[in-house]
């Protein structure tokens, strides 16, 4: 017979309880994250005609990577450990950066694999079209994972589900989907103008999956703001989708 003290300590972290509170809080968006995941995987495993053979292999190696973070980080929320969350989606962001100074500098890419060099976080940033608001998120998320203080200010033995919290980190989530597709779009369309058109469409239907996702979340965080985005861009039928489906207490 199982010692009862060790079956509630695997209860508190593997309930099914908390992850039936999960996915049915987050109802069509778990389908759409899958779909996203399964897309991305789908377009890091495409041979490209005119990509270098050590780009080839870094991209493959770096954006096999990020998956994994990405669904690993997506069940750390499942279980309610937002912490850990955070640490694995802040890899999640260091990889995809990497991608993405990898695009800026090719050539790196062998020394990177056959000689084991460094890519330090500021370098990786300098590749991105806003580095100020980089550096921004990325000393945030260090604040939190690194063991200081502001680390431990809701340590939860087994986790705990918080409807706000997976909203909001949920959010971000999806905003680093979203940032990888962007980069796997640009390497796509400069190796492989052919595959480029053949996915065109795919990535337009997941795009618009992902951006449903993230107004749902914002939404569901703050109703009124979200509006009154989508209001000024000229959404309201996306609008009227969220009214239809989610009601705000």
């Amino acid at each position: 017979m199982e010692n009862q003290e060790v079956k509630k300590i695997k209860e508190s972290f593997f309930g099914l309880s908390k992850e039936e509170i999960f996915l049915d809080h987050l109802w069509d968006r778990d389908e759409m994250f899958w779909e996203g995941i399964s897309f991305i995987n789908k377009l890091n495993v495409q041979k490209l005609k005119n990509e270098e053979a050590w780009f080839s292999h870094a991209r493959f190696l770096i954006t096999g990577r990020i998956i994994n973070h990405l669904v690993a980080s997506y069940q750390m929320l499942k279980m309610g450990l937002e912490d850990e969350f955070l640490i694995l989606h802040r890899q999640s962001l260091e990889n995809i950066w990497l991608l993405k100074y990898f695009i800026e500098n090719p050539s790196k890419t062998e020394e990177w694999i056959k000689e084991g060099a460094k890519i330090h976080p500021w370098q990786r940033r300098e590749a991105l079209d806003d580095t100020r608001r980089a550096k921004k998120v990325y000393d945030e998320l260090c604040d939190v994972v690194h063991s200081n203080h502001k680390s431990f200010w809701g340590v939860c033995v087994g986790g705990m589900i918080n409807k706000p919290i997976i909203d909001h980190l949920f959010s971000n989530h999806i905003l680093r989907m979203n940032e990888l597709l962007s980069y796997l779009d640009e390497i796509i369309k400069k190796y492989d103008e052919d595959l480029f058109k053949e996915y065109a469409q795919e990535f337009a239907e997941i795009t618009n999956k992902l951006n449903v996702c993230l107004c749902i979340s914002r939404y569901l965080l703050n109703p009124d703001k979200t509006k009154k985005i989508l209001k000024a861009n000229n959404n309201e039928d996306v609008i009227k989708y969220l009214q239809s489906k989610y009601e705000i207490s």
